[in-house]
């Protein structure tokens, strides 16, 4: 069963898109943090929870990339 690659398409762009909102979000908490608005430990389990989605968002990136170049060299 052949894949979608459009569907592919806008996936990855979505999990591009939200790993790009994660990366404005973190310089924004980082700020907050500086000004003493988060603890210490709230920063650090905010950042953490927002890396391990950045990295499973990165791997599932990867997968799609694969799955495109895959549809695409076999049309």
């Amino acid at each position: 069963m052949p894949c979608d690659t459009d569907s592919l398409k806008k996936e990855y762009e979505s999990l591009a898109q939200r790993n790009q909102e994660i990366d404005d979000t973190f310089i924004s908490l980082y700020v907050n943090k500086a000004k003493g608005i988060f603890t210490e430990r709230c920063f650090l389990k905010l950042k953490d929870a927002m890396e391990k989605e950045q990295e499973s968002n990165q791997n599932y990136i990867q997968e799609i990339a694969a799955l495109i170049s895959e549809e695409e060299h076999s049309e």
